[in-house]
């Protein structure tokens, strides 16, 4: 934070029933830019928070509504940034700054410390705090120096790209003089440069990747085989691990004999019929009475005779799909590995939906089900002495979530929370739970509804004390701290 300006505030936070707030105490008699105040309630600016000005016994607080966001710094714990996302961060908070003159607003005004930066959680968009009073000198340099050091060390450096945007980015931050508009456009550039080659990948692969398999095929050994219709083939599974160039059984399902086959199969079957039958009537006298007559009743029982054969013949051709089992050639290895990366991406699939943390339905009509976060019952043999857990009842039930780290976050934002409640008051980022020398804390994240402990409403960014069979409330979805 700019030096001179943290000499001339002290901050807190403080909450209402709706929101939380980020409160600036300024000194007594402080000058404030009634201008940039105006300015601000009549044009406010997405990613400048909102704030009140509240004078009370010659004392001036400034209320930064911050409900619902996150500090950079909190930000930055939970998560780790790719290098777009980082770089999108950097153009954003230069961006505000550059546009600042627009509002008539100082560029040394903005506190640029990752512990006043606030991030939407959801879309990480950014919302800086601007303090309107008068400050000598210039400080935004040296602050923002510090700010792009921090941000960029949060970035993958095992990726030698990541190594040289990180080098090329210090070299630009260090240039003399500095030139923020310059900076942002070279962030600018290395946005688009990224998507750039994105696109790139994304056509290459598409103009040079031989044509593919269906997934329905990619699912199963590809053996070319001469023209053959209606066959569908059922492979056992096999670890997508071991693929090697041995005999393997398959089950090969025979749906149905091709059309043309029958159609002439039955045809002759008729036409043997009525040859069979000719050569009775002309080479025997069956047919013949002893008055020589022709024999009715056994002309016709001869007649329903052959029909009978005939019906069956034809039945048993139409009805020939058996199931057979012979050995098939596995593929090759040059051919299995589609196959192999097909399978592994499914297997990568699976992984990542069974280690999704499972929501709490706050409408109590669905049970979180199996994963490595469903929630254990009680009593249940996994109990560890020491361990820490929230119980709730669930479907009549009492049940309950291990606190399985240090912060352990709590929300419905999956990709940012350890433990998801699946209900429309909770934030999307609600509050978190840490372990300090074997005490446990709860501390409210600017949740909108709040967080209550034993029925009482905490102030949002403060610390409380947990103890064993305290009543935690987060908005309406009430828990029990056991330790």
């Amino acid at each position: 934070m700019n030096g001179r300006l943290y000499e001339k505030i002290a901050l807190s936070y403080s909450s209402d029933a709706r929101s939380s707030y980020l409160m600036v105490h300024l000194e007594k008699d402080e000058q404030l830019f009634k201008h940039q105040i105006a300015t601000l309630a009549k044009n406010p600016v997405h990613s400048i928070l909102q704030f009140k000005n509240i004078s009370k016994d010659d004392i001036v607080v400034l209320c930064y509504d911050i409900t619902s966001k996150q500090t950079l710094s909190q930000t930055l714990k939970r998560k780790k940034f790719s290098k777009t996302e980082i770089t999108d961060i950097l153009l954003k908070i230069s961006r505000v700054i550059i546009n600042a003159d627009n509002y008539f607003l100082y560029e040394d005004n903005f506190i640029l410390n990752e512990d006043y930066i606030y991030v939407n959680p959801a879309t990480l968009e950014i919302s800086l705090v601007y303090i309107p009073i008068p400050l000598p000198g210039k400080q935004l340099n040296t602050e923002f120096y510090r700010l792009v050091n921090k941000l960029i060390t949060n970035i993958d450096n095992t990726n030698e790209k990541n190594n040289e945007f990180v080098h090329n980015t210090l070299v630009e931050i260090n240039k003399e003089p500095f030139n923020l508009s310059q900076f942002a456009e070279y962030l600018a550039k290395a946005i688009v440069g990224e998507k750039d080659k994105m696109k790139t990948t994304q056509q290459s692969k598409a103009n040079f990747e031989p044509e593919r398999i269906s997934e329905r095929q990619f699912d199963e050994p590809h053996v070319i085989q001469p023209e053959v219709k209606n066959i569908k083939v059922v492979v056992e599974p096999q670890s997508p691990l071991k693929v090697e160039p041995k005999n393997i059984p398959y089950k090969v399902e025979k749906v149905q004999d091709e059309k043309k086959k029958k159609t002439s199969l039955i045809i002759l079957v008729q036409v043997f019929i009525l040859i069979v039958l000719a050569l009775i009537f002309l080479e025997t006298d069956l047919l013949i009475g002893q008055e020589g007559v022709l024999d009715v009743t056994s002309m016709a029982a001869m007649l329903l005779i052959a029909g009978v054969a005939d019906y069956l013949i034809v039945k048993k051709l139409l009805q020939n799909t058996e199931t057979k089992t012979v050995p098939v050639k596995a593929a090759k290895l040059s051919q299995a590995k589609p196959i192999a990366k097909s399978m592994n991406q499914e297997k990568s699939a699976e992984d990542r939906v069974r280690n999704f943390p499972k929501p709490i339905n706050n409408v109590r009509d669905e049970k979180p089900k199996g994963g490595d976060f469903a929630t254990e019952l009680l009593n249940s043999d996994s109990d560890v002495k020491g361990a820490a857990y929230l119980t709730y009842t669930l479907d009549g039930k009492k049940e309950k979530k291990k606190i399985d780290g240090s912060p352990f976050i709590i929300g419905k934002l999956p990709e940012q929370v350890d433990f998801v409640i699946n209900s429309k008051t909770v934030s999307r980022v609600h509050a978190e739970i840490y372990i300090e020398k074997d005490t446990y804390y709860i501390v409210d994240l600017n949740s909108r509804n709040g967080t209550y402990l034993n029925g009482e409403k905490i102030l949002s960014n403060t610390r409380y004390q947990l103890k064993n069979n305290d009543i935690l409330t987060f908005a309406r979805e009430e828990f029990t701290f056991i330790q």
